[in-house]
């Protein structure tokens, strides 16, 4: 049942989208609603290029934006937003 509540909680939303140099993976953001404290959040997701092996990298930060690989696809760097706090991380292409 399609209630206000559902649509909040439920209803995700991708962006972002950036794909390897080498064209062999795509990492992005996932955007939802935490159900617990009901405000807005984003993690970073990488798959395969023929859309398998999909998996989160990252948990810690409450909004994650802007991702970007390296020129030699070894890494992604992404801003990490805690508030009023935005900080650059990276993350190595593993994870």
């Amino acid at each position: 049942m399609l209630t206000p509540e559902n649509l909040l909680l439920k209803t995700k939303s991708v962006g972002n989208p950036q794909i390897s140099g080498d064209g062999q993976l795509i990492v992005y953001t996932l955007g939802y609603t935490d159900r617990e404290t009901r405000k807005g959040r984003s993690d970073l997701w990488m798959m395969n290029s023929d859309g398998s092996n999909n998996h989160q990298l990252t948990w810690n930060y409450p909004n994650v934006s802007s991702p970007m690989w390296n020129p030699a696809g070894t890494a992604i760097a992404f801003v990490a937003t805690d508030g009023d706090r935005h900080t650059i991380r990276v993350l190595t292409r593993d994870g």
